[in-house]
């Protein structure tokens, strides 16, 4: 996506706004089919770039779980959203939703990284892990 695409996605994000992050997402998808046919066929399959990251390497991801989200935080999911990827300074899905105290967010994101999943036990840059922040921020429903 283009700087400014990027930047209408991630404020759709933020903003919960699921008719035009799945709209954004669909016609990413038809442009890169289109590409495809255009250069003579199948060459795999090719994934939709759901992972968009702005100057700073926040992605819709980590916008919808910042801003508890939870609808299009479930679609960038199962559009195939890593829930592991952090931004520059190492904060993932999860760190964000945890600072917040978004439980619901932080659970759907745990889920889907799976047990024993790399972003449960990330670092960001200043060493603390999602639990770290979590309890840090008193967001004891969030810790549990």
């Amino acid at each position: 996506m283009s700087g400014k695409r990027t930047h209408d996605f991630l404020l759709a994000c933020e903003r919960g706004d699921k008719r035009f992050v799945s709209g954004a997402l669909q016609q990413q998808q038809q442009q890169q089919q289109q590409q495809q046919h255009q250069r003579g066929g199948d060459q795999g399959e090719r994934r939709v770039d759901v992972d968009a990251q702005d100057e700073d390497g926040h992605t819709g991801l980590q916008v919808a779980a910042a801003n508890d989200q939870r609808d299009v935080l479930r679609l960038l999911l199962s559009s195939g959203a890593d829930p592991a990827l952090g931004n520059s300074s190492g904060w993932t899905p999860l760190h964000h939703a945890c600072l917040h105290g978004h439980s619901d967010a932080a659970r759907a994101l745990i889920d889907a990284a799976g047990a024993g999943a790399g972003a449960v036990h990330a670092r960001n840059r200043f060493g603390a892990t999602p639990l770290h922040v979590a309890a840090a921020g008193g967001h004891l429903s969030t810790v549990k």
